[in-house]
């Protein structure tokens, strides 16, 4: 058996004191480091994690993953020797857990305490916050404010008999917290000075943030040992363990490895005896996990994610601290909740999986199908909306300066709701530190609550391939499911070795914060209702098993074929734009069904309208109250007239079997306190011997009770002729109903289908010639909107040759959710030799969104005037038009050397619309005009022109800049120098020399970019200088 492992857990508590005499810190609840680890041997991998505790899958127990205690009470110091043991994974607040407590002193004014932060070895302490205050940090030590009065005497970070502290008589050499990482403080509690008053003059602070670095890890990928791995790392040698690894990479915060450090547990090696102890964890052997899934789970918490507010940030990591006074099964559920993460027991190894989107493989997949199901179903829907959630919120941990690791709420993600009622998820993640993680992990359990879909059945044993997590392709007919992805959820041996699998629906939007947290949360889309599946309708047994065509002459039942022929549209949504109705095009036409009828269902049928005795005419009426009430009325009659052997034979009649016809007629109508109904019946048969029949059948049955009405109506004609070495068949039925449940289903439908086959010997072989027509309409609801659509195919084969088959498919529908679209296509195929060849074209809109596309080998458009002359022709070689008419051309490539130099291009121009001073002193500059550009590609050039007239007013030196401001950067491009000699016009100074510009700039890379010019003076001039009105600046994108 193989499940996805569940949790009933169990906590080993270890009592134990300080030991003064060379022992363990019990009071970190090591049991003396000796005694209370859990053992292992010969459990299973449920008994593996924590002693007897199995760990749930997200999706059950992690949707509401419990947030312990020890996330809050981490922040406060608090005096208990006999506190629990802690983990610290991650760069995290510290648990500040005094394990001793002694005044010293004349005045008793010092205090001496001894801080346990972890039942293992850190990788190092950075900070110590007093309230909102730093106090002291490992690089720059103790602040101004608590200089003199705070004291940090050591920091160890893993103890042993060789670091152990003597700081005082009662704390000595002796007390060693082995394996346990802690710091020695000191307070003093009187003021330096007598004017001087001490912060701890009410004693030591109680809210103390410890910030530090935790447990180091083991990372399966840098083990040589394991598949996969490399490097010098070692499962069983704690020694190779890192935070920092030793090339650079922090791991302490990958939550995939902090997970499986659990798993394994940490060892502290008794300084006595040398024996090693399990400490904290679970002591999983590591040759009961699966190393490559940790491999996996660890690579994908490792991947960048975009943030929408700037940047990237690792999928999953965080970090927490973890108390033995919780539940195991606690410490699971919030690793797991913060990296979308499932335990997995397949195999005797224990698997970790990280939720991420693994659908590419499933398209190579052939899947399960309906043959594969050995056995009754079940199928569990969309649940009621008040068990589906449209709002998710909860706490995760604020690392920052202003919080100092203090539980506050993420920004809640909601949804609207169906029915205007807010339906709330709480999702606490106390493993998690950063908001835009929060917000992704909140959102995918959100966005799984929306499809809370499941499908359990006996398999045979094809299915045994797919493991627990493993992504199944699933079709299957009596559902209308069509390659549909679901995850494989549990696994049990059932009799004769079938498969009984529970299966969980799978949707691309599960995996939308893959890589970017800006998704929003979709509702989930409607399960399309297909009427012909309606259990309502199956449930009507007269008139299915009427309506059946049995598998006669090897032929399948038309009933199920009808069925599936509206299975293309069903399986097309609204979203039938651009690709998806070229996709829609391309692919097969599904088997004409209506060639498969069965010529002979139907006449067996109708031949139990004949009556034994050759000549006979009967009617009967009545009524009856039958045992529960029910009030019935019938009538039924049934006429039959047949030859004798002696009256064939006098009239001269030689063939095999009877010269017949018969009639039956029922009515019947029933009333009771549950329901009514109504039936008629006909059957009429003529037969001339064994080889010529013609029949009918026709049945009408209907019902209504306090909440739902069906009626149905089945019309059956056929006839068949069939002679030595040729016979001849056709048929015409006709299936009409009208669907309305108490759940709220509403449809009707028509299904019309009619064929001819010819059998034939030739040459000694038989050869079959089919044509049929079939037409299914159907109008219905959906869970949120309406829809009508009509599928019509034509197909004539030839068993030797092959076939060719027409599809006409037409569809609209109407939705709160998805909104308006419609969509007609046309396509024709041919199958020869095995091999589908298809064309066709569509045309869809989906919420004001138009495709039209066609699928062809080659498309050609013709003028109607009888000259053939092509306007258009495309095929795979490329497209030909004879004359072409375009106001824009955009490509990137032109394979011809007909375009001319510059033939390419863009402009974009400017000038002064008046007078514009000229700076007058030296070194002024102005600048006259700026031209926002886009520069559309990166090979093509920028040529800048300029036509500019100052006027001095006097001799006058200066100099042009030209320039650029891309990203914020002024770039001077190029300088052309000005100067003039002065000159008297008209009795006044005045100098006008005009100035013109023009030069072509590559390599500027493609964007936006501001160009600009500027003039700067040099020397003379006056105040009335100016740059005259009609200076202009032209600037040009070229391609040449």
């Amino acid at each position: 058996m193989a499940k996805a492992i569940k949790i009933a857990g169990a906590v080993v508590v270890g009592a134990g004191l300080i030991l003064a005499t060379g022992g363990i810190a019990a009071g970190f609840t090591l049991g003396a480091a000796l005694g209370a680890g859990s053992g292992v041997l010969g459990l299973s991998i449920g008994g593996l994690i924590l002693a007897g505790s199995t760990i749930a899958t997200l999706g059950s127990a992690l949707d509401r993953p419990k947030v312990p205690q020890v996330q809050s009470d981490r922040l406060y110091a608090q005096l208990n020797p006999r506190e629990f043991r802690k983990t610290v994974l991650g760069q995290t607040a510290m648990p500040v857990d005094v394990r001793h407590e002694e005044w010293e002193g004349t005045n008793q004014e010092w205090c001496r305490w001894i801080v346990g932060h972890a039942s293992h070895g850190i990788d190092g302490v950075e900070e110590i916050w007093f309230g909102t205050e730093l106090a002291w940090s490992a690089t720059t030590g103790v602040t101004a404010k608590y200089r003199g009065y705070f004291f940090v005497d050591a920091v160890v970070l893993e103890g042993s008999p060789a670091n152990a502290l003597a700081l005082s008589n009662q704390w000595n050499g002796t007390r060693r917290l082995t394996g346990c990482a802690y710091s020695a403080w000191r307070f003093k509690t009187t003021g330096n000075t007598k004017k001087a008053e001490s912060p701890f003059s009410g004693g030591p602070p109680n809210r103390i943030t410890v910030i530090g670095r935790g447990a180091k890890l083991y990372d399966p990928r840098r083990d040589s040992t394991v598949p996969g791995g490399n490097g010098p790392m070692r499962a069983d040698d704690q020694s190779t363990w890192r935070f920092v690894t030793d090339d650079g990479v922090t791991i302490g915060e990958n939550l995939p490895l902090q997970i499986l450090r659990m798993a394994l547990g940490s060892r502290i090696r008794n300084p006595v005896t040398g024996e090693l102890r399990l400490a904290t964890g679970s002591g999983v052997p590591k040759r009961r996990i699966n190393m490559a899934s940790f491999i996996v789970a660890a690579n994908l918490a490792d991947e960048q994610v975009n943030r929408s507010a700037g940047g990237t940030e690792p999928r999953y990591h965080g970090a927490c601290v973890l108390s033995e006074g919780d539940e195991p099964r606690t410490w699971y559920e919030m690793l797991c909740a913060a990296c979308n993460a499932r335990f997995r027991d397949t195999g005797g190894k224990l698997s970790i999986d990280i939720a991420h989107n693994d659908f590419a493989a499933a398209a190579t997949d052939d899947g399960l199908t309906t043959d594969d199901v050995v056995g009754p179903h079940r199928w569990e829907p969309d649940a009621s909306l008040d068990a589906i959630p449209n709002i998710v919120r909860g706490k995760y941990v604020d690392a920052s300066a202003p919080s100092l690791y203090q539980l506050i709420d993420y920004p809640e993600i909601r949804i609207s709701s169906l029915d205007g009622v807010d339906r709330i998820l709480p999702l606490d993640l106390g493993a998690v530190e950063s908001v835009s993680q929060a917000q992704r992990v909140a959102k995918q359990a959100l966005q799984r609550k929306q499809y809370p879909r499941t499908f359990t059945a006996p398999f045979d044993i094809r299915a045994w391939k797919y493991p627990v997590g493993a992504l199944v392709p699933f079709t299957y007919a009596p559902l209308s499911f069509k390659r549909v992805l679901f995850r494989v959820r549990e696994q049990e041996l059932g009799q004769d070795g079938q498969c009984v699998m529970t299966l969980s629906y799978e949707h691309p939007s599960f995996y939308a914060w893959d890589a970017d947290d800006r998704a929003p949360v979709m509702a989930a889309d409607p399960i399309v209702y297909d009427a012909s599946n309606n259990p309502l309708i199956l449930a009507i047994a007269d008139a299915a098993k009427t309506a059946e065509w049995s598998n006669v002459s090897g032929t399948e039942g038309v009933v199920k074929d009808i069925k599936n022929a509206g299975d293309k549209a069903d399986a097309v949504t609204a979203n039938l734009v651009g690709r998806r109705l070229t996709g829609l095009l391309q692919s097969a036409i599904d088997g004409q069904a209506a060639l498969n009828i069965d010529y002979g269902s139907a006449a067996i049928s109708a031949a139990s309208a004949l009556a034994k005795q050759n000549l006979v005419a009967i009617q009967t009426l009545g009524t009856r109250i039958e045992e529960d009430g029910s009030k019935v009325a019938e009538s039924f009659q049934q006429l039959t007239s047949r030859l004798d052997d002696n009256e064939k034979k006098v009239a001269g009649i030689n063939v095999k079997g009877e010269v017949e016809a018969g009639m039956t007629q029922l009515r019947r109508t029933i009333a009771n306190a549950n329901f009514a109904s109504f039936e008629a019946v006909d059957k009429r048969i003529a037969n001339f011997g064994e080889a010529v029949s013609a029949w009918q059948v026709k049945e009408e049955k209907a019902r209504v009770d306090a909440n739902s009405a069906v009626i149905k109506s089945v019309d059956d004609i056929g006839a068949r002729v069939s002679q030595e070495g040729l016979d001849r068949q056709a048929s015409i039925k006709d299936l009409r109903e009208v669907l309305i449940d108490k759940d709220g289903n509403l449809i009707a439908q028509r299904i019309q289908n009619l064929g001819t086959r010819v059998t034939v010997i030739l040459n000694g072989e038989t050869v079959t010639l089919e044509s049929a027509i079939q037409t299914v309409d159907k109008s219905y609801r959906t869970a949120t909107g309406t829809v009508a659509e009509s599928v019509k195919k034509l197909t004539a084969r030839l068993d030797n040759v092959g076939d060719a088959t027409l599809e006409q498919s037409m569809k609209a529908v109407a939705d709160k959710i998805k909104g308006l679209s419609a969509e007609y296509t046309l396509k024709v195929q041919t199958t020869q030799n095995g091999k589908k060849y298809v064309a066709g074209m569509g045309i869809a809109i989906d919420n004001g969104v138009s495709a039209f596309a066609i699928s062809t080998d080659a498309f050609t458009v013709v003028l109607p005037d009888g000259s053939d002359r092509q306007l258009i022709h495309a095929d795979k070689d490329g497209v030909y038009m004879p004359n072409v008419r375009v106001d824009t051309l955009k490509a990137k490539s032109i394979d011809t050397p007909a375009l001319a130099d510059y033939a390419i291009r863009r402009s974009y121009s400017a000038e002064l619309a008046g007078n514009v001073p000229l700076p007058a002193s030296d070194g002024g500059r102005v600048r006259y005009l700026t031209l926002g550009v886009t520069k559309q590609l990166a090979d093509s050039s920028i040529r800048i022109e300029c036509n500019f007239a100052p006027r001095p007013g006097r001799d006058y030196a200066g100099y042009f800049v030209f320039g650029r401001t891309t990203d914020g950067q002024d770039v001077v491009m190029d300088t052309k120098w000005y100067w003039v000699a002065s000159c008297v016009i008209n009795g006044f100074r005045s100098v006008r020399m005009p100035v013109y510009y023009g030069r072509v700039f590559a390599g500027l890379p493609a964007g936006s970019h501001s160009f600009w010019i500027d003039f700067v003076a040099y020397g003379g001039g006056n105040d009335q200088g100016f740059m005259e009105a009609g200076s202009n600046f032209y600037v040009e994108e070229i391609k040449v």
